[in-house]
């Protein structure tokens, strides 16, 4: 049902950290002048590399996405600053700064694309299907697929006895990510660019209505390669979510809806922090108190562990945790070390996004490789 299950002992956003922490590593052993490979090990790595890559993006773990070309931004541009001839050098740089700025711009275009939207005009729109059938416009509702509103043309008489007619999974049950299909439905004929009636339900071939029954709700979905659909979702999560929208089940808008929560308790608790068996009750009295949209379920903590510090020790905890990890890494000199600084900066941009130290499996990770690394070099 989900594709983040096949990460079967641990959070798919742990293992999508050592799945880093295995590329990087062998990203050294390729490249690297003090280790030299012979070609059969070179070949071996070099696979196991390339599928590594593969099985990140696969997971789908935005997380681990992330920290996978954040890293290798920096280590790219660390080896850049190394180069000595000037022609190479100045051809990286270019390449450097050419990566954010094309970034950049992909991500402005697809944000234009999505609210690029189909101008419709109340006193023109169409009331009835061909079937004569009224049509429903909510104009209130701005909810938004791929530039078109979800809320106009809908006749739900007609999608309700077309889907059950073309499918085994009736129209008021759920889809496969616990979604009731009709909304699953409505939303999908939305991004295909089909009215709501039975005309545009009959217009959707085998694999459209395997994905409705699977709970994607846009055909951008259906593509499991590259970014689009991760980005064109993040998009969609904060646009529903700045609507008015419910937050519960996203990813993205649920944290913001966490980040909000969390530093209302931290102003409240400034210096002292709740204490660390207090943090739980805090943010279900928070929820309570700001009314949030959050179903009870999702009712989660902070995801980031600075601020987790911050809220249960306060301030001065807060500046003695950040000094416990920092101090170490000074004292031992452990920026000059590789391994060490891969592993670091990906577990403090994990920590930007995660509790990460809050579970066994996370702070199993990072004391054991913090120690490995740090005080185990020869």
């Amino acid at each position: 049902k989900d594709i983040r299950d096949i990460s079967i002992f641990i959070s798919h956003i742990r293992f999508a950290l050592l799945i880093n922490v295995a590329i990087f590593l062998l990203g050294y052993f390729l490249l690297s002048k003090e280790y030299q490979p012979v070609r059969l090990e070179k070949v071996i790595y070099s696979l196991i590399l390339v599928w590594l890559v593969l099985f990140l993006f696969l997971l789908r773990s935005k997380t681990g996405i992330g920290i996978l070309l954040t890293c290798f931004y920096i280590f790219f541009g660390l080896w850049v600053s190394r180069i000595s001839n000037f022609m190479l050098k100045y051809f990286m740089l270019i390449i450097l700064i050419t990566i954010p700025l094309l970034s950049i711009s992909y991500i402005t275009r697809s944000i234009a694309d999505f609210y690029r939207v189909e101008v419709v005009y109340p006193e023109n729109i169409e009331q009835t299907t061909v079937n004569g059938r009224p049509y429903s416009h909510d104009f209130g509702n701005k909810q938004l697929e791929n530039g078109r509103y979800v809320w106009l043309f809908l006749c739900e008489e007609e999608l309700h006895n077309e889907w059950n007619r073309i499918s085994t999974v009736d129209y008021n049950s759920l889809d496969g990510k616990g979604q009731e299909v009709k909304y699953t439905l409505i939303r999908y004929l939305t991004s295909k660019g089909f009215r709501k009636d039975s005309i545009g339900v009959s217009k959707l071939d085998e694999e459209d209505i395997t994905n409705i029954v699977k709970g994607l709700a846009n055909y951008i979905y259906r593509s499991k390669k590259g970014l689009k659909p991760l980005i064109y979702n993040i998009i969609w999560q904060i646009d529903v979510y700045r609507k008015g929208g419910n937050p519960s089940g996203h990813s993205v808008t649920q944290r913001m809806e966490y980040l909000k929560t969390a530093i209302q308790i931290i102003r409240n608790n400034f210096w002292l922090g709740v204490g660390t068996g207090d943090l739980q009750l805090a943010f279900e009295n928070q929820y309570e108190l700001s009314k949030s949209r959050l179903n009870p379920e999702w009712r989660l903590r902070a995801h980031n562990q600075f601020v987790t510090f911050f809220i249960a020790f306060g301030v001065f905890g807060f500046i003695y945790c950040v000094f416990a990890v920092v101090y170490p890494v000074i004292l031992e000199k452990g920026f000059r070390n590789y391994f060490f600084m891969m592993f670091f900066l990906i577990a403090f941009l994990s920590m930007l996004n995660e509790d990460t130290m809050e579970t066994h499996a996370g702070a199993t990770f990072f004391s054991f490789f913090y120690s490995l690394f740090l005080f185990g070099r020869e």
